[in-house]
């Protein structure tokens, strides 16, 4: 097993332990105090607000990141949906 075969596979572990699901909801929470850019009232809180978007929105998609990882290892033909996107009909 590989290094990063290790780290997923620990990874993984995480996710099905119950404060990961304690994590999710908090982040969830916390987003939605962030949400409203009517309370923001300078630039600095409105850069700040985005960094905390950005980063609940990393944590909270990392699960299925670890997935697509996991799949692309096991299967080197497997592509993403995030990457592949046929092109619509009538082009």
């Amino acid at each position: 097993m590989t290094e990063e075969e290790k780290q997923l596979s620990a990874l993984k572990d995480l996710f099905l332990s119950p404060g990961w699901e304690v994590l999710q909801e908090k982040l969830k929470e916390t987003e939605s105090f962030v949400d409203d850019v009517r309370a923001l009232t300078t630039l600095e809180e409105l850069y700040f607000a985005k960094g905390q978007l950005e980063w609940q929105d990393q944590l909270l998609s990392l699960e299925s990141a670890v997935d697509e990882r996991l799949m692309e290892l096991q299967d080197p033909s497997y592509v993403p949906e995030a990457v592949y996107s046929p092109e619509p009909e009538g082009y």
